[in-house]
């Protein structure tokens, strides 16, 4: 399986995530421009393993985490960077397959907050992931 395809197919299924009462979350990819939103989501799809079953490498599976950070203005609420991870979870259930041109991504296991919420200057921080499998 290709990484391009696994990035690909987890672009199409978080860029897509509803928010309450109309529109979509704001994702900032890397590497990609995003809306300027004051509220958006940091992203970021990690490969950690990869391996083969047959010998020519052709059919390659890879292991990983997506890691996300919701970033909201600071000195306002908590509410919003939790509703945030909420949402997140929604959509990125333990044992949901997300299909791949060549196979499926699988979720291994559930959204877990990696660190307490934190604030830097102008933001306030919440980082969490989530890890995933290919087949």
């Amino acid at each position: 399986m290709k990484i391009n395809s696994v990035q690909k197919a987890l672009k199409a299924h978080f860029d897509t995530l509803p928010k309450p009462g109309g529109g979509f979350y704001v994702f900032n990819w890397p590497n990609q421009e995003y809306d300027g939103s004051p509220s958006y989501i940091d992203i970021d799809v990690n490969f950690t393993a990869s391996s083969s079953d047959d010998l020519g490498g052709k059919d390659v599976h890879h292991t990983g985490f997506v890691t996300f950070v919701a970033v909201v203005p600071a000195n306002v609420s908590t509410e919003q960077a939790f509703e945030m991870f909420d949402a997140v979870s929604t959509r990125a259930v333990k044992g949901l397959r997300i299909p791949v041109e060549d196979g499926h991504v699988l979720f291994d296991g559930n959204v877990e907050m990696v660190a307490s919420g934190y604030q830097t200057d102008s933001d306030w921080r919440l980082p969490f992931q989530i890890t995933f499998m290919t087949s």
